[in-house]
């Protein structure tokens, strides 16, 4: 997979020596990764929602230049300087003047919990992406703009099947679907 993007289109997919599923840190999400990919399956956080955290943590880290603080905790985390920015993140702790709420412990706890995940650098190297946007967009476009309709209702049984013909259509195998009359759809 060196070098090359994938997407679950391909239809060699488990052929793959590495997959690279990009998402938000939820476990649920890790979890399905692990049970349809196993050992094939490499969980990376989002770059843009770890970013989010790290935004909030500028709050209190450097008030004044925060924009700045922010891109150089970010150069730090694209170079898997990751314990860094956690020592960082522990010493502005004190300093946090929200105590019940503070957006930097927020952001360390966020981290230490996921830091297995956070590898950007090697993932950068490979030219592989690092932000889930494209395929959030992917999902807006090809899913939700069908199923969210105004007016429109679905059975569950029935949604798959028109996720899956506009995905289909979406990653241009509408005229093979219907040439092949359907076989393995659902």
């Amino acid at each position: 997979m060196k070098g090359s993007r994938v997407c679950s289109k391909d239809r060699k997919i488990k052929e793959l020596e590495q997959i690279i599923e990009v998402a938000d840190g939820a476990p649920w999400i890790k979890e399905q990764a692990e049970k349809h990919f196993g050992d094939q399956a490499n969980f990376l956080i989002d770059f843009y929602h770890m970013s989010q955290y790290l935004s909030e943590a500028s709050k209190c880290c450097c008030s004044e230049n925060r924009k700045d603080w922010l891109k150089s905790t970010q150069d730090s985390m694209k170079q898997n300087e990751t314990e860094k920015v956690l020592s960082m993140l522990k010493i502005h702790i004190e300093e946090c003047p929200m105590e019940n709420d503070c957006p930097v412990k927020k952001s360390l706890n966020y981290l230490e919990k996921r830091i297995m995940h956070l590898d950007y650098k090697s993932t950068l190297e490979q030219d592989l992406p690092i932000g889930s946007g494209a395929i959030e967009s992917g999902n807006k476009h090809v899913i939700q703009l069908r199923l969210k309709i105004p007016g429109a209702w679905w059975k569950k049984e029935n949604a798959q099947s028109m996720i899956n013909l506009r995905t289909l259509r979406a990653n241009g195998d509408w005229e093979s679907y219907w040439s092949n009359k359907g076989k393995g759809l659902t």
